[in-house]
């Protein structure tokens, strides 16, 4: 015991105790020890038990490794709470924890502001009906209010948030449910982003869709889409006409079906769009 850490020595003699006389089973601890040049190494002990040749119990065996390399890169690697505390009070996404329990928010980063113009002290005083009065009526079947019977949840939900300027914007929150062993929800946790700009460029790339496909709808000459290997992805009504047979009836075809197949009344193929 003396050369064992002075930290390690309540966990090591409670390993020891119990697995001293215990016949069954593989044990596992990691400690420190002291050295004779009063180095601090850390140490990987495995025990378990030993029998005869008649099945009588002899004790335990011991494999002890030096994992001292190991355990410092893992160090190194872990960031400390005070650089993860850094680098959440520094970004722009929102982090939270709300207590489910007693409906009130026990975390949040100072992000908050930024996003929906409510300071930290305005968020925390925000109960769960004071936040879906502020979500847009067209969104409030999609954000949970209640959660009942749970183990654990995950999920990303996107809604319009009515933000203290009055103006709705658009915010991903991306959230796990937390529950005891019954199911009952304790706490939500969460990261919430503003994506106002890109639901903005998502609707103007949409309404430019919308009236492309409009003048190709309606354009006076035959226009066609097909996949590398000659299948039609889309022909507009001018191109069925020429070909004599219906949209339906083109798309999904090899184009060289209709080579020289085109139905009485059939004209120019017009323009094919690759």
């Amino acid at each position: 015991m003396d050369i064992v850490h002075p930290e390690d020595r309540e966990a090591f003699e409670q390993h020891r105790n119990l697995h001293l006389t215990n016949r069954t089973g593989i044990a596992h601890i990691d400690f420190r020890i002291i050295t004779a040049k009063g180095e601090t190494r850390w140490v990987s002990h495995i025990c378990q038990p030993v029998f005869g040749r008649n099945g009588e119990w002899l004790g335990r065996r011991a494999s002890n490794s030096d994992i001292t390399e190991h355990k410092m890169a893992e160090e190194m690697l872990s960031p400390s709470k005070e650089q993860l505390k850094f680098i959440i009070d520094n970004s722009a996404d929102v982090a939270y924890r709300r207590d489910l329990r007693i409906d009130h928010f026990d975390y949040l980063s100072p992000a908050i502001e930024e996003v929906t113009g409510f300071s930290m002290d305005e968020m925390y005083a925000f109960r769960t009906d004071d936040m879906t009065a502020r979500v847009h009526p067209d969104d409030l079947g999609i954000v949970p209010i209640k959660f009942k019977n749970l183990k654990e949840v995950k999920s990303v939900i996107e809604y319009r948030f009515k933000c203290k300027d009055g103006e709705y914007r658009w915010l991903s929150d991306s959230f796990r449910i937390l529950a005891d062993s019954h199911g009952n929800p304790l706490y939500r946790i969460g990261v919430v982003r503003n994506i106002n700009e890109h639901k903005k460029a998502e609707e103007a790339l949409a309404e430019s869709e919308q009236r492309y496909r409009g003048i190709v709808e309606t354009a006076e000459e035959g226009i066609a889409t097909h996949a590398p290997d000659g299948t039609f992805t889309y022909v507009n009504q001018r191109m069925a006409d020429m070909l004599g047979y219906s949209r339906e009836e083109i798309i999904g075809k090899v184009e060289s079906r209709f080579r020289g197949r085109q139905r009485k009344g059939g004209g120019d193929p017009g323009r094919r769009k690759r």
